[in-house]
C-alpha cells in the first residue's frame, strides 16, 4: 500500500492500548485495523518481534512523531512468518544493537532497522493493498466491517 491507497481518515496514533472505533490507536492496533484482523496490539500479519518493537516505538515517541509512523506500520504487514527461532533470534538482536547504536537518533531508526533485517533475512517486500473506499465517519473502519 502506498500513500495513495491510504484510507481517507486515519486513526490517531497514541501511546497505550484503546478500545475499538475511539478513534485511537497504537501503531501496532493502526496495523490490526489495515489488515482487516481483531483489534488487537498483537497483529497476525506482523511478525512478532517487529510488533514489539514497534510497540516501543510507538511509546516512547511524542505524538507529532508518531502520527509519522504510517509508512512503519504498512511496511511491517506481511511480515509474520510461521515460528522460526533463527529468525527472530535474528531479529531480536538486530533490535538489541540497533538500540544501542541509534542513542540520540530516536527509536524509531530501531524499527527501520528491523524491516531492513527481515527484509534482508527473509526477501520481503511490503505487498501492494486494496484501495480503499471513503468512510466519513467518526470511527473508521477496516475494509469488510460494517457498522
Amino acid at each position: 500500500m502506498d500513500m495513495a491507497d491510504m484510507p481517507d481518515r486515519l486513526l490517531r496514533l497514541d501511546r497505550g492500548s484503546h478500545r475499538p472505533r475511539s478513534g485511537g490507536a497504537c501503531a501496532m492496533e493502526a496495523a490490526s485495523w489495515l489488515a482487516g484482523e481483531r483489534w488487537s496490539d498483537h497483529p497476525r500479519s506482523v511478525h512478532r518481534v517487529i510488533a514489539g518493537v514497534a510497540r516501543w516505538v510507538n511509546d516512547e515517541v511524542d505524538d507529532a512523531e508518531r502520527q509519522q509512523l504510517w509508512p512503519l506500520i504498512l511496511a511491517s504487514l506481511g511480515t509474520s512468518r510461521p515460528r522460526r527461532f533463527v529468525l527472530a533470534h535474528r531479529l531480536r538482536r538486530c533490535a538489541w544493537e540497533a538500540r544501542a547504536s541509534s542513542r540520540g537518533k530516536g527509536p524509531r531508526r530501531v524499527w527501520e532497522c528491523v524491516l531492513a533485517e527481515h527484509a534482508r533475512l527473509t526477501g520481503h517486500r511490503p505487498a501492494p493493498m486494496p484501495h480503499w473506499r471513503h468512510r466519513p465517519s467518526a470511527s473508521p473502519l477496516p475494509p469488510g466491517q460494517s457498522d
